[in-house]
């Protein structure tokens, strides 16, 4: 008499990898969790300007891993004593390099002289490790950067199917280049045109004739095909 439908459970992410737990905010910090991967986790960071990085990190195809607070690294300053830094990330790419990070606003990381401190330990730590230092401020992100990340981000959580082949059929079609605006309103669909664009951009099927920040003015082409790559 009754159909037993099966509930839509949604498991709990899995925890952190952070080698410690997040310090209490101080005035004028933020703390910030994201939910990414696949199983989804938690990405537990320190600031807003921590969670831009691992916006842009996360939707980078070339990095394959993204570890917000990997163990302290211990190392020897210029007087010889021994002290520790916990860098904020560690990447991995698609070639197995491991890279780490330090986070900071400008003005303090020149306040901090904080890369001869990198350099000193990018001296010291072993390849099993990493294989290069990198420091990381605003100045090195940009607004657009952070903006099309955060939108991928987004997009990547609810695909479109559907909507992303109907505009997929429209992209084959392409001689030259369209504003997402005209190709949202040529499939007439509206925000889930919209959004399948986004997500085809991250798929590297439509490429933008610019980088800029991704709206509907955004200039786009159809990436080429393997034969008219090699034509080219």
């Amino acid at each position: 008499m009754f159909a037993t439908v099966s509930p839509n459970l949604v498991s709990a992410p899995n925890p952190s990898r952070a080698s410690r737990s997040t310090i209490r905010p101080s005035k004028g910090s933020a703390r910030v969790t994201i939910i990414a991967g696949n199983p989804p986790r938690e990405i537990r960071l320190e600031s807003d300007l921590e969670a831009n990085v691992a916006y842009v990190a996360l939707t980078d195809r070339r990095i394959v891993d993204v570890c917000e607070q990997p163990p302290a690294i211990h190392y020897e300053d210029p007087q010889g004593r021994l002290r520790k830094h916990t860098f904020d990330f560690l990447l991995t790419t698609l070639e197995g390099t491991r890279i780490l990070v330090a986070v900071k606003p400008s003005r303090r990381a020149v306040a901090k002289d904080l890369e001869a401190t990198l350099r000193q330990i990018a001296q010291q730590i072993p390849t099993s490790t990493a294989h290069k230092v990198l420091l990381v401020t605003e100045k090195k992100l940009g607004r657009d950067k952070v903006h099309n990340a955060k939108l991928i981000h987004a997009v990547r959580r609810d695909p479109d199917p559907d909507a992303e082949a109907a505009v997929s059929s429209f992209v084959e079609t392409l001689n030259g280049s369209i504003t997402i605006g005209d190709l949202v309103k040529a499939t007439g669909l509206a925000a889930r045109g919209f959004s399948a664009c986004v997500r085809l951009i991250d798929r590297e099927i439509l490429i933008p004739i610019r980088p800029q920040r991704i709206n509907y003015q955004l200039c786009v082409s159809r990436a080429p095909t393997v034969t008219e790559g090699a034509a080219g």
